[in-house]
């Protein structure tokens, strides 16, 4: 495996009709062969290797792969990939400034437990600011004496116990709070929605909340993603898996590891029948289990489902399933 950065143009020239992203394509746009940098662009001051190019031909001559590249196309004639993130970039980068945002909002808050507000005229705010000076004490120092005086005097007023702080003439007292934006969740929930909808998945798989659904939403957003990721497993895990089958199965053969049936059409004539294989992955996650079993077993009554698609629905082949199942039902009659 490489990185997909290694891929590109030789001495970074720019695209061309027969040369895209390192691609090098043939009359008919197909790939014919690949220029793979030999280090990655980021070793450049490590190494000279990152300013040389290898150029690698898809095929051998009698149609054996040599390289593997493995993407979704969107539309005709795509050479490259595209990054799953890119219509989500620009949302992605709001969340992030506004996050920064409420959070120093947040610690502004919490450096202050109190603020008193003074009415001063403007030479009074010139002189606490430093900008007259009596030669001993300035006019803020004298100020602050005053109030300290003030508040002195009256520190004894007290109510039923409660002592009440008594200001001076035009002063607020107001505590402060280390309080979040009351509008940060809302705006969180409707972002992160627009990028779950980019990356087709659910608000719930993105957000890991699942306090704000119920099951039938839940299952219903689920299921949504499942049609989407079951597509993606055959374009990409799928495909990748049976190409580096094929590649082993084709070297095992011509090694004489593996004997074909005698009568039985070479490798090479019959290779989409030899190499046809169907890949397991993980299965469906179930938020009721009781009643996804219940839907599979209604289904196999109905003739609509075999063993073994009821197995790779829960990730398990039927063929091991059943092997086991007999191997523990002769282990348990020994037993007993």
């Amino acid at each position: 495996l490489i990185d997909s950065e290694r891929l590109c143009n030789p001495y970074e020239l720019p695209d061309s009709y027969r040369l895209r992203a390192g691609v090098e394509l043939g009359p008919r746009g197909q790939a014919l062969a690949y220029h793979i940098r030999s280090a990655h662009q980021s070793e450049a001051g490590l190494t000279h290797q990152a300013y040389q190019w290898k150029k690698i031909a898809k095929r051998k001559r009698w149609g054996r792969l040599q390289i593997l590249h493995i993407f979704e196309p969107e539309q005709a004639d795509q050479t490259r990939g595209v990054n799953v993130f890119v219509s989500s970039l620009k949302g992605l980068k709001m969340l992030e400034q506004f996050q920064d945002a409420t959070l120093q909002n947040a610690i502004v808050n919490a450096m202050y437990a109190a603020v008193i507000e003074s009415e001063m005229d403007s030479q009074t705010v010139l002189a606490a600011l430093g900008g007259v000076d009596d030669g001993h004490n300035n006019a803020f120092t004298n100020y602050l004496a005053q109030v300290a005086g003030y508040h002195q005097k009256a520190k004894n007023i007290r109510f039923n116990g409660v002592k009440i702080p008594h200001l001076l003439p035009n002063e607020k007292l107001e505590l402060k709070t280390a309080s979040t934006n009351a509008a940060f969740s809302q705006f969180e929930d409707t972002l992160l929605r627009h990028l779950a909808a980019s990356m087709n998945l659910s608000f719930e798989q993105l957000s890991k909340d699942y306090s704000k659904t119920n099951y039938s939403s839940a299952r219903a957003s689920m299921l949504e993603s499942w049609k989407y990721f079951l597509g993606i497993r055959e374009i990409i895990p799928a495909r990748f898996c049976s190409q580096l089958y094929a590649l082993w199965l084709e070297e095992m053969v011509n090694k004489g590891i593996i004997q074909l049936p005698n009568g039985s059409p070479n490798f090479y004539q019959a290779k989409s029948a030899w190499c046809r294989c169907l890949w397991i992955a993980q299965g469906q996650t179930h938020i009721d289990g009781l009643k996804e079993v219940k839907r599979i077993e209604l289904l196999m009554k109905l003739g609509l489902l075999t063993y073994e698609k009821a197995a790779m629905m829960l990730g398990e082949d039927y063929q091991e399933l059943f092997e086991q199942r007999l191997r523990e039902k002769a282990e348990h009659k020994g037993l007993i």
